[in-house]
């Protein structure tokens, strides 16, 4: 959902931006400038961190083995999921009412920073369980429903992990240049950057539906199912 938002409203408000600063409609740049960072900022913020969520719930699969499902429950989850989206409207409508710009991206930076940490850290974990227990099966254990479900969990394990490896490539290079904000404030270098980094967040919302069906069996065939549904090509 939060990518779709993305491609759907913050992507073409950015292009209708840099088209008015094109045609030095300043006065009409400015405007969409604001409504695509509260876009932005709000829909991006809410895929990486549900990304993060999802990286911890892997791990728990492993942590809490069968107590797993009585744990992570619908309904915790949809109460995890309904704090972030309050959480970051929350901060945006705060950024017009009292918050400037600095203090802003200072509250926004440790949380991208920090689910940046949770991804790599729990993926790290999650690589040496998977690592172990492939050393301790015998060949016997290969025909057992137990070696069967470590081999479906490290095959949705790794399909999220390319997932994460693009977020990686898309998110760091953003989160360097609001450090670098920070610091040395909006100069032009910075500006530039920045920019350019926000461009590419925005195009990960485009990437990621390919990614999804490439590496999601499940999600693949849903779709190839409701594209010759809408096609007639049954």
């Amino acid at each position: 959902m939060a990518d779709s938002l993305t491609g759907f409203l913050a992507q073409p408000v950015a292009m209708a931006s840099f088209a008015a600063k094109l045609r030095r409609q300043f006065s009409t740049a400015c405007q969409l400038d604001v409504l695509k960072e509260c876009l932005g900022w709000l829909f991006s913020g809410m895929s990486v961190s549900i990304l993060a969520l999802l990286s911890v719930e892997r791990y728990l699969v492993l942590r809490l083995g069968t107590r797993h499902r009585s744990v992570v429950t619908v309904k915790r989850v949809f109460m995890a999921v309904t704090s972030f989206w309050l959480s970051l409207v929350t901060l945006e409508i705060l950024r017009f009412v009292s918050l400037d710009n600095k203090t802003f991206t200072a509250i926004h930076v440790p949380f991208m920073f920090l689910s940046l940490v949770i991804l790599t850290a729990t993926y790290y974990q999650i690589h040496r369980y998977i690592k172990q227990q492939s050393l301790k099966l015998t060949p016997a254990d290969n025909r057992h429903a137990q070696s069967f479900d470590l081999a479906k969990y490290k095959k949705i394990t790794l399909a999220v992990l390319y997932i994460v490896c693009f977020y990686w490539i898309f998110f760091a290079p953003f989160v360097c240049v609001l450090v670098a904000y920070l610091i040395l404030g909006f100069s032009k270098t910075v500006e530039g950057a920045y920019y350019i980094t926000t461009t590419l967040i925005l195009a990960n919302a485009a990437i990621n539906p390919f990614l999804y069906c490439w590496k999601l069996r499940a999600l693949r065939k849903a779709v190839l199912i409701n594209l010759k549904s809408r096609l007639h090509l049954d």
